[in-house]
């Protein structure tokens, strides 16, 4: 039996779909890069660096991991794959560590696990070749020890997150307020009976929480797409809430849903 030439045409055009797909995520696809190079002290005395390699993450946000190299630029230890790090040097003699945003973490460099590899990184300006593919593949990691950041880090390393990217929080802030604003501001159940006028502002209510879940929803896709910290993302939007809620009590007007019994016969 002959397939209808409409009919076969969709056929083909499904089974080409994966092949044009796999192609495109080939052709936007992109090799390891470094964005911050700091210079350290080893444990033996020897001046070493420790960079932020980052990968591919094609459709989301790429991935970051910490490499400590020697001196000649060989990888002594690599951390696991994270969303977001903010890399903290100090001290003398200069020591750095990692704080990881995604789980409240922070990375202090392990002697006692080092590696040695015998081949040289490219400097940081470099996007890299086989080597850097194989060195930032894999989930393998050693050379850190992981513990939980006290509250004090994570108040400071998230305060300064959100010093170094304000306008991404400021946008997130902004969520915050309109998602208050549709959640509370004149959302009073009207005083007449009428059902017409019932009916549209039930229909209000619905749109309201619709446009509501569809703020939230962009929040997270923003986190998705560009490295954001959860916890400086929630504290902002929950600011931005906070914000109209205290305008409304300052205001003194009554935005909450009256209750049925309050309604005037």
């Amino acid at each position: 039996m002959k397939a209808k030439p409409g009919l076969r045409f969709l056929i083909l055009l499904l089974l080409s779909v994966p092949s044009l797909t796999a192609g495109n995520v080939v052709a936007v696809a992109h090799t390891p890069y470094m964005t911050q190079t700091e210079r350290l002290t080893l444990p033996d005395g020897e001046q070493g660096e420790i960079r932020l390699l980052h990968g591919d993450g094609i459709l989301f946000s790429d991935s970051v991991r910490l490499l400590v190299l020697d001196g000649r630029g060989r990888p002594l230890a690599r951390s696991g794959k994270y969303s977001l790090i903010s890399l903290i040097c100090d001290g003398t003699p200069r020591s750095c560590r990692g704080y990881v945003h995604d789980t409240a973490q922070v990375l202090t460099i392990d002697p006692s696990s080092f590696r040695s590899v015998d081949a040289t990184l490219p400097s940081a300006s470099v996007e890299g070749d086989d080597f850097m593919w194989s060195t930032e593949s894999g989930n393998e990691s050693w050379g850190f020890a992981a513990r939980m950041a006290l509250p004090s880090e994570i108040v400071v390393r998230e305060s300064a997150f959100i010093m170094e990217h304000p306008y991404l929080h400021g946008l997130v802030m902004g969520f915050g307020c309109l998602t208050a604003v549709l959640a509370f501001v004149a959302t009073g159940r009207p005083t007449h009976r009428s059902r017409w006028l019932l009916t549209l502002w039930a229909f209000s209510i619905l749109l309201r929480a619709m446009t509501a879940a569809l703020v939230v929803y962009l929040i997270f896709a923003l986190l998705l797409v560009i490295p954001l910290s959860l916890v400086s993302t929630l504290l902002s939007f929950t600011l931005g809430i906070a914000i109209v809620l205290g305008i409304r009590k300052h205001w003194g007007r009554s935005a909450l849903i009256v209750p049925a019994r309050n309604v005037p016969p």
